[in-house]
């Protein structure tokens, strides 16, 4: 069974899985594997891995893969460094000079809010000063749509790091720059399209997103109109 929505957007039934899993498990129960193709269904597959027992990560060896803080706590652990930070607290958030300057003075500025388990930089925004961080704290008054983080931001060159491993033994390591990362130095995103030009209908997340054009300082304008071109059919460029 392979978990792969094509759309980082789109949720895969928990309970459709498990009646695929239930209708199969009987006939193949040796044979069956889950496989995740895409990072944001990996607790999906576990929590299915471990109601059937089906080998494979489990869910809480997954929570290592899709939650920032915790990837930073098993790093630490092991004498590795990573940016310094902490977890966002909602509590705070009624007076927000003070919980800036005590941020300010726990990971330095200026610093990145970002949630815990999303991927691909989305929901990420950029502190620089104190009306940034309190434009911030108004949007999210009420509540917060993602757990967050605060992290000390680190200017430089972009990496990844991806390899097999198998029975504790790397089996394949590689690591490559970053061509386009989510989040440059100056927070800033480049588009492509000009004005006019028409934007074609895709099913593909990454075509449309690669499609917008302009420059543009402010991240939440450009999430949105990310969040916005998934349903879009065909738009152009005003």
């Amino acid at each position: 069974m392979t978990c792969n929505s094509g759309n980082p957007f789109e949720t895969i039934s928990y309970d459709f899985c498990r009646h695929v899993i239930s209708k199969n498990i009987s006939v193949s129960e040796n044979a069956l594997k889950i496989i995740c193709l895409s990072e944001d269904n990996l607790l999906l597959a576990a929590q299915l891995r471990d109601e059937f027992n089906i080998p494979g990560m489990r869910f809480e060896q997954a929570q290592s893969f899709r939650d920032k803080t915790i990837m930073k706590y098993i790093l630490q652990k092991n004498q590795i460094r990573t940016p310094h930070y902490v977890k966002f607290d909602h509590t705070r958030i009624n007076d927000p000079k003070n919980y800036y300057d005590h941020l300010t003075q726990t990971i330095g500025l200026p610093f990145v809010l970002k949630p815990f388990n999303l991927l691909g930089g989305l929901g990420i925004v950029m502190v620089k000063s104190f009306e940034e961080f309190n434009s911030f704290c108004i949007e999210n008054a009420k509540e917060l749509s993602y757990e967050y983080e605060a992290e000390e931001f680190i200017s430089g060159t972009l990496f990844h790091c991806d390899s097999i491993i198998e029975n504790s033994e790397i089996l394949f390591s590689t690591c490559c720059e970053y061509t386009n990362p989510n989040i440059t130095s100056q927070h800033e995103m480049k588009w492509t399209v000009k004005e006019g030009d028409q934007i074609k209908s895709s099913m593909s997340l990454r075509d449309k997103a690669a499609s917008i054009t302009a420059w543009n300082n402010n991240y939440e304008e450009l999430r949105k109109d990310f969040l916005f071109l998934k349903d879009y059919q065909s738009i152009a460029v005003h």
